[in-house]
This record gives structure tokens, C-alpha cells and sequence, in this order.
């Protein structure tokens, strides 16, 4: 049980990231083209 419990904390926190990343990601290349226009 704690083993599956660490599993799908794991597994929440790479899903995170990925959206922290996206997130980050967009924010950036949106500002990227605000400074070119």
C-alpha cells in the first residue's frame, strides 16, 4: 500500500512539472513575441 501510495505521488508530481513546464514554456515565448512586436 505505501508502495503504491509513493507510485501515484510520483506520478503527480511529474504531471505537475509538466504543466509547471508548459505553463513556463508559453509564458515565456509569449513575452518573447510582445518584445518583438
Amino acid at each position: 500500500f505505501a508502495l503504491n501510495v509513493d507510485i501515484k505521488d510520483i506520478k503527480n508530481i511529474k504531471i505537475r512539472e509538466e504543466l509547471l513546464n508548459k505553463y513556463l514554456a508559453n509564458f515565456f515565448n509569449n513575452n518573447r513575441i510582445k518584445s518583438f512586436y
